[in-house]
């Protein structure tokens, strides 16, 4: 096989800052804590405060825009955007930026997107019928697979199977599709198995993990279906963090957002693929050419 790249964007999430800083009072000092017992991020450090007032998601935007500009120069293969890619599903000035500022990149250039909780969850929480068709919409199907090379990709909705019950029949009919994907011709011939999802599977431990990653049953029910056929990666956001676990042979690759991080820099992750391995790094928007 040829050797690529691929860039992995999350939570580029336009709204986000006027958002937290609506909740920040409120929410900032319980998930500090949280985030510090499950060393997600340092003892001493602090979450963002609210910022001066905020009236638009013009910060969000320009680094979205910088974002498409570096993918832009790097010529990657394709890019993914693992969810929370406006923060208010029924906001319609942020799906209408987010997609103007995707139209920016080359054409030469696919854009693949992952759907978040912020995109099919009108609370922000639980997924429904009417997020998904709008979701589905506005940016495509919610789950899929697509080939690069001889490598297979599998783009998954995270949100419908960490609450199934909300979205009847959503759930089984994605992981039949996963079951049957995985077992195809195209995954036994492909070099190597990777998948994208917006909430991760586990940060530390699938059989002990609480905050911030898939429900532990459903999560279990995932994870063994892609370990079982030699998945070797998955990459997602959802945590406004970098974090990186592997368990049952998988890598589990949480990044950092570009639209607000909780912890380090707006930045992006540029994937290696080759014959020998998958390999990554994560890289702050100021540093397009970083290695």
């Amino acid at each position: 096989m040829g050797e690529f790249q691929f860039v992995q964007l999350a939570d580029t999430q336009l709204g986000v800052l006027r958002w937290w800083n609506e909740i920040a009072e409120k929410r900032r000092p319980a998930m500090t804590e949280r985030l510090r017992a499950r060393s997600l991020i340092p003892f001493d450090a602090e979450l963002p405060p609210a910022r001066a007032e905020l009236t638009d998601f013009a910060i969000e935007s320009g680094r979205f825009e910088t974002a498409i500009e570096i993918v832009n120069h790097l010529e990657p293969k394709f890019v993914a955007v693992c969810g929370d890619i406006v923060n208010d599903l029924g906001d319609g000035p942020q799906r209408e930026a987010a997609l103007r500022i995707a139209g920016g990149l080359s054409p030469d250039i696919p854009m693949h997107w992952v759907p978040g909780n912020h995109d099919v969850c009108p609370d922000y929480l639980t997924p429904t019928p009417d997020g998904l068709q709008e979701f589905r919409s506005r940016f495509g199907d919610d789950y899929y697979s697509f080939e690069a090379d001889e490598t297979l990709f599998l783009v998954l909705n995270s949100e419908t199977l960490n609450q199934p019950e909300h979205t009847p029949g959503e759930a089984e009919r994605q992981l039949e599709f996963v079951r049957e994907t995985l077992a195809s011709e195209r995954a036994r011939n492909a070099q190597h198995v990777i998948a994208f999802m917006h909430t991760p599977l586990f940060t530390h431990d699938p059989e002990t993990d609480d905050f911030g990653v898939m429900s532990l049953e459903n999560r279990l029910r995932l994870l063994s279906i892609l370990t079982d056929h030699e998945v070797e990666a998955s990459f997602a956001g959802h945590l406004h963090l970098n974090r990186n676990a592997q368990a049952r042979g998988m890598q589990m690759v949480t990044s950092g957002a570009v639209g607000m991080p909780f912890w380090g820099e707006p930045g992006y992750r540029l994937v290696d693929v080759t014959d020998h391995g998958i390999s990554h790094q994560y890289h702050a928007l100021e540093t397009p050419t970083a290695t």
